[in-house]
């Protein structure tokens, strides 16, 4: 699973975390369309969930955009940042545990 959504004043991604993250740089992404609507909506709340896990990773927008770089690693150009940005939370336990793919 590997899907995002926005509510409210947050875009939240739904991911499996060991396959998410560019281990070699300790970064995740997100594409540049995203970015740039977070950005168009002013979304102050990046998170990333992973419900295998039990976690979520919430980074501030304005330190994202300040740490970040738009790079091309795979086949598109994404908005990388590191994972030092983010605030690592336990899941409260009334999120179902799935399997993500």
């Amino acid at each position: 699973m590997n899907v995002g959504h926005f509510h409210k004043e947050e875009y939240v991604k739904f991911i499996n975390f060991k396959r998410a993250v560019y281990w070699k740089e300790k970064e995740l992404s997100l594409q540049t369309y995203v970015i740039n609507k977070i950005l168009a909506d002013s979304i102050p709340l990046i998170r990333f969930v992973d419900l295998r896990e039990g976690k979520e990773w919430q980074f501030d927008t304005a330190k994202v955009m300040k740490g970040g770089l738009i790079r091309k690693v795979g086949p598109e150009e994404q908005f990388y940042f590191s994972l030092r940005l983010a605030t690592v939370k336990e899941l409260p336990p009334e999120y179902k545990k799935e399997e993500t793919q």
